[in-house]
């Protein structure tokens, strides 16, 4: 069952409107907890202030935690098939034109892959032509001058 743009924004929206109610409510028992402890309270306002600012950031460091740690799995799955593609390109920057890279993604449902390391490979291989061109045309310029 496929469920709208809509439909899942909604849900996100209120999934997102339950975290902070949770997390408004932690701080409010936590703020009173302490506040026995230590045997003030302050002034209603200032007691709203620290629970809404404390659940914020409560919320605000629970989704840093949960994107870290799904965010960690990422870079390595991602590195293992940009990484190639990055050398090259550094390596053609650097001046080396012979850089040809191995097309896996070909035939694979990474075909927007396959089509950046094929046009890696295409910008290599005619920036090596015009370097060779170059080198020649300096050459006769060179031949030229001295004759």
């Amino acid at each position: 069952m496929k469920i709208s743009r809509r439909v899942q924004g909604l849900l996100w929206f209120i999934f997102i409107m339950c975290c902070l109610t949770v997390m408004f409510v932690v701080m409010f028992f936590g703020t009173a907890w302490i506040y026995r402890i230590i045997g003030w309270t302050p002034p209603a306002l200032v007691v709203q202030l620290i629970n809404s600012v404390g659940g914020i950031c409560l919320f605000g460091l629970i989704v840093t935690a949960i994107g870290r740690l799904f965010r960690s799995r990422q870079p390595i799955g991602e590195m293992r098939i940009y990484g190639p593609i990055i050398d090259a390109l550094e390596r053609v920057a650097k001046g080396d034109f012979s850089v040809q890279l191995e097309n896996i993604f070909e035939r694979q449902y990474h075909s927007m892959i396959g089509e950046l390391i094929n046009s890696v490979n295409r910008m290599a291989l005619e920036l090596n032509q015009m370097e060779t061109m170059r080198q020649e045309f300096i050459s006769n310029v060179s031949h030229e001058i001295q004759s």
